[in-house]
């Protein structure tokens, strides 16, 4: 916890003040996007504390919307940013299969928890280089 703490802050040392309420919005978005997908591949494990929740999957569509607009604001706010919801779904569903084989292949509530924490730091870093555009 101590680490992912200390590498957030780090990345926001390096955003201006300014962008704080874009960069914020946009990678926790982005974050949960990339581990709803993971409920589109795995199940709930069983046993899980409100493991009924998710026992059927969730609608796709609502997650195609947010994929497509969170590109085109990442496009729009600088090209090389875009590339970085693909990559963050990619690596969220990555991680997200190495945790449900080691559950026995299914997910519960702190592994979605703990994908939405490491896409967030890893894209707060992203958008650390992206540099004063998220006014």
């Amino acid at each position: 916890m101590w680490l992912a703490g200390s590498l957030g802050v780090a990345a926001l040392a390096t955003i201006p003040a300014p962008d704080y309420p874009g960069v914020l919005a946009f990678t926790g978005a982005l974050a949960r996007l990339a581990a709803v997908a993971n409920a589109f591949v795995y199940p709930s494990a069983r046993g899980a504390a409100g493991a009924g929740v998710l026992r059927t999957r969730p609608a796709l569509w609502p997650a195609l919307v947010q994929g497509v607009l969170l590109t085109a604001i990442a496009a729009a706010v600088t090209v090389p940013l875009g590339a970085v919801v693909p990559i963050a779904i990619g690596l969220g569903l990555l991680l997200g299969g190495a945790i449900a084989r080691r559950l026995g292949g299914g997910l519960v509530g702190d592994a979605y928890g703990f994908i939405v924490v490491s896409i967030e730091i890893g894209a707060l870093a992203a958008a650390s280089t992206a540099g004063g555009y998220f006014r």
